[in-house]
């Protein structure tokens, strides 16, 4: 992450008062919208590999299961990335109780996505 590595004092006065928030906003926006992070190991892995193994009905059940995973994903991250871009680009303050209220519904949202076939009984 580029909030990691950045020192404080290369940061924009946006950025630096509200650096730690900032950090794991970042944070969780890389664990459900990296293909390979938290969220698309769990869906690929879990969701997409018992769909395919079950019946019609499973497959479709596990489909609409990944496409509401995937609306939720979409909401939350496209929330998060106006703010880290109007902070860093517009030099903007974030409004640092809906960031943490972002960081929490991706986490609920990682949270949410479990076992898959605990989630289909």
């Amino acid at each position: 992450m580029i909030f990691e590595i950045l020192k404080d004092e290369a940061l924009p006065p946006a950025l630096h008062v509200h650096s730690d928030t900032l950090e794991q906003l970042a944070s969780a926006y890389e664990q459900i919208n990296a293909p390979t992070g938290p969220l698309g190991i769990k869906t690929l892995t879990g969701f997409s590999t018992e769909a395919l193994r079950g019946s019609d009905a499973m497959y479709a059940y596990f489909e609409n299961k990944i496409n509401q995973i995937t609306d939720r994903r979409n909401d939350i991250g496209a929330k998060m990335i106006t703010m880290l871009e109007n902070a860093e680009f517009n030099g903007e303050a974030i409004d640092e109780a809906q960031a943490k209220a972002l960081v929490d519904r991706a986490e609920d949202l990682l949270g949410d996505v479990q076992d898959p076939v605990t989630q289909a009984r």
